[in-house]
């Protein structure tokens, strides 16, 4: 048993105590005391009697126990077992549960039902796992709700994958309760835990409950809906940094089911399993073989070092199927088993790029359009017997009935089908096309016919006809087709009728563009690539801000371009296309179609979003401090300044010992910022450093200034510096927004790189800095980029200071007292079961008065918002104009304020205008500011008001 530590924390308590317990964390279940524990029975399709299948991402216990075992292993899960000293949990039931191997991956599971204790069960006996007798519990009868959060101190991103719970029922209590799982992407799973006794044992069974994330997502909640009193033991979970069988091949290329593969040039590669050697791959086209192939089998490609294969030319529409087996000295690891299917020889062409007319029509309900817009089609492509989902002519006398089809510009037609007419009359009245001229035109203009007259075979009359022509049009180039009847199969009525028609295109024209048309781009530099048209020798170019007037930018043999030449700037919108061109062909000219894409408005140069607790992902591995770092070796020996990069999560006197090196809850933007920790005492710099291999070009894509978000909290001020290749420039810090409180404004700072005497096309290396004999103290660095155009400086002085209190308020807002960490221990509070998130509330709001000397001020706020069901309020200020689009009635809708367990400043922001933060513009003079309650539970402590200057 691996014994780890459970952290209980209380959200008004968290600044000031933290309260250990003796609590469990296992790899291994005890499967023992059967029958009558360790039973599932999921939804009444689930039961461990007759072996069942469960509904999608419901786990039985079996597969929970061997997956949980080996996510011990690798690190990646963790249980929570109600074992403590004290038989009590906080009442604010937060349950930080330690893992990982060095305890620093950490997670929080909360209550949201009501709070938790620990209770004694000494005669359950053994349970899963093997954790002791006590277990959780809950004040009152009814529901139990946890939320889970991400994972602290592990993998950027890292969520809980898998959850497990064990029920115990006892006393004839709850037989039958019904929990669901909440997964990241919004879906839900439901299950039914059958807890019923049998007749050898009615009222004493504990029952296991799991369930798996879908691929790619996590698990966010998990709620236990119950009629009557019920415990938990085990709250058990797994990771998404956890592999379940690691020696396996993974993430192919291309992925698993993918259609539309190319058909020359096509690499398959892979992730190889772990500590394997070699790689042996197999390649077929049929299911069963490939699964069954062994090494002497004619689908053995070969056994090789690489975890990529380029293959000769594939058929076109084929399916394949692929394994990869991992090899590792005499054992062999068997992968999955992987398909794609090359592209089609043709296309079809969709009805949106399909005008249909014809000579005359029997009525309005019997349009021409009827044969190219699905009407009577079913899933299968068979079509309906009645007549308003068909084609049928007027009766004509002289002049032959026609139906043509005009295309949106030309293509390269391949086949035609045809459902012919199909009413229930057909065998009798034969209204369907039979002898039929084909015409097709590039221009509508000249005809030209296709072959010779075409036979279209009759329709049965039966609903669920199948296309039973098909006419090969042999690629000719045509954006017109016109099909003129002959005669029809009965020859009794003079009138014509089809029921469905579809063509069949070459994919002659370049197509999937990437990026993909409309997409925005991380990087204005980036390479153009594209599908190739299949006749093409040469692509032509054409790369422009105007739509209207596109250049020729190169012509290239291969289907991509590198735009490093062409230089697109920051902040456009540029639109592009290829002409596909081979002289041997007719026609030699395929003009592509228009694609678009947008450059973001700065180049992120670190937005410190991709570290976490785990090495080689450290942030002062990448940041270079002043202490460095020994693992991995061979290390760094750091650079000898005053800088510590990163928060203290190994001295356990720390506040974040056992936490997250990087910041979560005071971010500019995304999810985390980092903490640079300066000290100048006994060094004259504190310097963090990082290095760029290889250098990077910051004289492109229009580029004129770094800027970078600093929040300064400092103990003895210094002076905030960069250097770009050693070359330094001084940072203005305005230090006039210190406040008695902790205050949390983020600061825009830039660098003119116009005046650096250095080279910008080849920077190697960026410093950070504080210089200042005796300057120390913790700044948070965020969103370092570089951008087209300095931006101007705005200092923001702090102007007026409020206590949340000292306002008139109003119920059911309310002044709460003795919390020593609020400023002047008093703070506004809104009760539970208060909310008012559609309108402003007309009560339940703080007013203050305001009195300033003209000019355009931001508000801050110091609150806890616990979670995302309690962060918001309504804010106004009477007579202020703003820089944001509001709510319609006027007050600002401040929703999403940062989530947290302690008390943090935010700035006021529009949710009705993407979040921006409100400038407020006011005259000269003494205004109104009102504070309405949104949502309940969310506090407030303190106001600052700030004013904006140049």
């Amino acid at each position: 048993m691996l014994k780890k530590t459970l952290l209980t924390v209380s959200l008004v308590l968290i600044q000031m105590s933290v309260c250990l317990g003796d609590f469990d964390t296992v790899g291994v279940y005890d499967p023992e005391d059967a029958p009558h524990h360790n039973q599932v029975d999921q939804s009444g399709t689930y039961d461990s009697h007759t072996g069942n299948a469960g509904p999608e991402n419901v786990l039985t216990v079996t597969d929970f126990q061997a997956m949980v075992a080996r996510a011990f292993e690798t690190d990646a899960g963790g249980v929570v077992s109600g074992e403590g000293p004290d038989d009590s949990l906080p009442a604010d039931d937060i349950i930080v549960a330690l893992f990982g191997l060095s305890k620093t991956k950490s997670v929080a599971v909360a209550s949201t039902s009501g709070n938790l204790s620990l209770g004694s069960g000494a005669s359950s006996g053994n349970r899963l796992p093997t954790s002791g007798d006590h277990r959780f519990a809950k004040s009152g009868t009814g529901n139990y709700s946890f939320t889970l959060d991400e994972v602290t101190g592990g993998e950027p991103g890292e969520r809980i994958t898998h959850f497990g719970a064990t029920l115990l029922e006892r006393d004839d209590r709850e037989t039958l309760p019904v929990v669901t799982a909440t997964f990241t992407d919004g879906s839900t799973v439901t299950a039914t835990a059958d807890m019923v006794g049998d007749s050898a044992s009615p009222s004493n069974k504990d029952t296991f409950v799991g369930f798996a994330a879908p691929a790619g997502e996590g698990i966010v909640s998990v709620n236990f809906v119950m009629n009557q009193y019920v415990t938990m033991d085990d709250i058990a979970f797994i990771t998404s940094a956890f592999r379940p069988n690691p020696e396996k091949a993974s993430a192919p290329v291309p992925a698993d089911g993918t259609t539309d593969a190319v058909r020359d040039g096509l690499t398959l590669s892979w992730t190889p399993g772990e500590a394997v050697t070699q790689q042996a791959v197999y390649l077929g086209t049929n299911f069963e073989d490939v699964n069954t192939a062994a090494p002497d089998s004619d689908l053995f490609v070969g056994q090789q070092d690489a975890n990529s294969l380029l293959l000769d030319r594939l058929s076109l529409g084929q399916t394949y199927f692929w394994r990869v087996d991992g090899v590792k000295g005499n054992s062999v690891f068997q992968g999955d088993l992987w398909q794609f299917t090359v592209e089609p020889v043709s296309f079809v062409l969709p009805a949106a790029s399909i005008t249909a007319t014809a000579s005359g029509s029997n009525s309005d309900a019997e349009g021409p359009e009827n044969t190219i817009n699905g009407s009577g089609l079913d899933a299968q492509d068979g079509h309906s017997n009645t007549l308003s989902d068909m084609w049928l002519s007027q009766p004509v006398q002289d002049d032959p009935a026609w139906i043509q089809y005009t295309f949106d510009q030309p293509y390269a037609l391949d086949q035609v089908w045809i459902w012919n007419h199909n009413t229930s009359l057909e065998p009798s009245l034969g209204f369907g096309m039979k002898d039929v001229t084909i015409e097709y035109s590039l221009d509508n203009t000249t005809w030209v016919t296709a072959g010779d007259t075409h036979v279209f075979e009759q329709a049965s009359g039966q609903p669920g006809h199948s296309a039973n022509t098909i006419v090969d049009l042999t690629g000719v180039a045509a954006q017109a087709i016109r099909m003129t009847a002959q005669s029809n199969w009965k020859g009794l009525v003079p009138q014509f009728g089809l029921s469905e028609v579809r063509f069949m295109v070459l994919p002659i024209r370049a197509r999937r563009p990437d990026p993909a048309t409309g997409s925005a781009v991380s990087d204005p530099q980036l390479t153009l690539s594209w599908r190739a048209g299949r006749q093409a020798e040469i692509h032509r170019v054409y790369l422009g801000t105007d739509i209207n007037d596109l250049p020729l930018i190169d012509e290239v043999s291969d289907s991509h371009y590198d735009t490093t030449a062409f230089n697109p700037q920051l902040g456009e919108t540029y639109t592009w296309r290829v002409d596909e061109v081979n002289d041997t062909e007719i026609p030699s000219l395929w003009t592509g179609d228009l694609w678009t894409f947008s450059t973001p408005q700065a180049l992120i140069i670190e937005d410190f979003e991709s570290y976490g607790n785990s090495s080689p992902h450290r942030v002062f591995q990448t940041w270079i401090d002043g202490y460095g770092f020994s693992n991995p070796a061979p290390g760094n020996p750091g650079n000898g300044t005053g800088a510590a990069l990163g928060h203290d999560i190994w001295s356990p006197t720390s506040e974040h010992f056992n936490a997250s090196i990087m910041e979560s809850t005071l971010v500019h933007g995304g999810e985390q910022s980092a903490p640079f920790y300066y000290d100048n005492t006994d060094k004259s710099v504190s310097e963090i450093t990082r290095t760029f291999d290889p250098p990077q070009n910051w004289n492109r894509s229009g580029i004129q200034a770094l800027t970078l978000y600093f929040n300064d909290r400092a103990d003895t001020p210094g002076t905030f510096y960069v250097k770009v290749n050693g070359q330094q420039v001084t940072l203005d810090r305005d230090s006039d927004l210190v406040t008695p409180l902790d205050w949390g404004l983020w600061k825009q700072m830039s660098v003119d790189l116009g005046s650096l005497n250095t080279n910008l096309e080849a920077v190697t290396s960026l410093v950070i800095g504080m210089q200042g004999t005796g300057a120390s103290g913790v700044a948070y660095l965020d969103d370092i980029a570089l951008v087209k155009t300095k931006p101007p400086a705005v200092h923001e002085t702090a102007v007026l200071l409020i206590e949340a209190e000292a306002g008139q308020i109003t119920e059911p807002m309310t002044v709460r007292a003795a919390d020593p960490t609020a400023s002047g221990e008093q703070y506004l509070a809104v009760p539970p079961g208060n909310r008012s998130t559609g309108e402003p509330p007309s009560t339940g709001i703080a007013t203050y008065s305001l009195t300033v000397t003209g000019g355009t001020y931001k508000l801050y706020c110091r609150t806890i918002a616990s979670n995302g069901e309690s962060d918001s309020f309504w804010v106004r200020i009477l007579g202020a104009a703003t820089n944001t689009a509001n709510h319609a009635s006027g007050w600002i809708r401040w929703n999403g304020v940062v989530k947290g367990a302690d008390w943090q400043w935010n700035p006021v922001f529009s949710s009705d205008d993407d979040n921006q933060p409100v400038v407020f513009t006011l005259p000269a003079g003494t205004h109104v500011l009102e504070i309405g309650y949104r949502e309940d539970n969310i506090l407030l402590d303190a106001l600052v008001l700030t004013e904006l200057g140049e």
